[in-house]
């Protein structure tokens, strides 16, 4: 097992070590950005930004995924059953697609900030309004950073590459945070009153199960049980597991 595995399984609680598992990747991840330069150098230029793509926003996402989904099959059988899920009145709300347009309203302009680069070059769009393909830093008073360009598109034998500027590398990193925004807000809508109620029912499990300690205690005691319910009633008064227990 991997050093980070074993101490994951040592100090994280079980409910949460399919997310802790997940962060695996997180050095490996920071690593290959240090270490791209060099292989690029390495390798002669075979390296290439598509590669990149390919790695970071593909393989990566797609081995984390595979990596969650196998811890969580691993869960014990019967856990998170649907027939359960589907008796709860809020289930509807889980499966109403009206978060799905509420999140692409929200995520739609980081996603088209994050394609600028893309839009400015390839598409007539900014000739429709007057504008040139490029600028550079100078021309719209950020002469601070250089007189380079904001795309830095390049001609070469094989057509147009990049863009490699500065301001690319910036509106490039809209185009992750809005798709991971448009998930997060699809499932944080139709989860979080579930989760609410989850959390309910767990501490309702632990009333419940120090209450029946009491029964079983009071009971064996010979007390007769429309005493020990009325008792127990009573201890129990400001829990959740009280309604419970009175209409026992």
């Amino acid at each position: 097992m991997p050093i980070t595995s074993s101490l994951i399984a040592k100090i994280v609680p079980p409910q949460f070590r399919g997310t802790a598992y997940s962060f695996e990747m997180v050095p490996f991840t920071v690593l290959g950005i240090a270490l791209l330069p060099l292989a690029s150098a390495m390798l002669g230029g075979i390296l290439r930004s598509v590669h990149i793509f390919i790695l970071y926003n593909l393989l990566i996402p797609f081995i984390a995924f595979f990596m969650i989904n196998k811890i969580l099959l691993l869960r014990p059988g019967g856990h998170g059953e649907t027939e359960l899920l589907e008796r709860n009145p809020l289930y509807p709300k889980y499966k109403s697609r009206k978060s799905y347009l509420k999140a692409f309203l929200i995520c739609l302009p980081l996603i088209l900030i994050g394609l600028l680069p893309l839009i400015f070059q390839y598409t007539p769009i900014p000739s429709m309004f007057g504008l040139q393909n490029d600028y550079t830093f100078t021309e719209l008073g950020l002469g601070f950073f250089g007189d380079s360009y904001v795309f830095d598109f390049k001609e070469t034998t094989d057509g147009i590459v990049g863009p490699f500027g500065m301001g690319a590398l910036f509106f490039g990193l809209f185009f992750p945070l809005g798709l991971a925004l448009f998930f997060s807000i699809i499932y944080k809508a139709k989860t979080k009153e579930l989760i609410v109620e989850r959390e309910k029912t767990r501490e309702l499990e632990k009333e419940f199960n120090n209450s029946l300690f009491q029964l079983g205690n009071r009971l064996g005691n010979g007390i007769p049980p429309e005493i020990v319910f009325a008792k127990v009633a009573e201890s129990s008064r400001g829990l959740d597991v009280l309604e419970f227990v009175v209409d026992i």
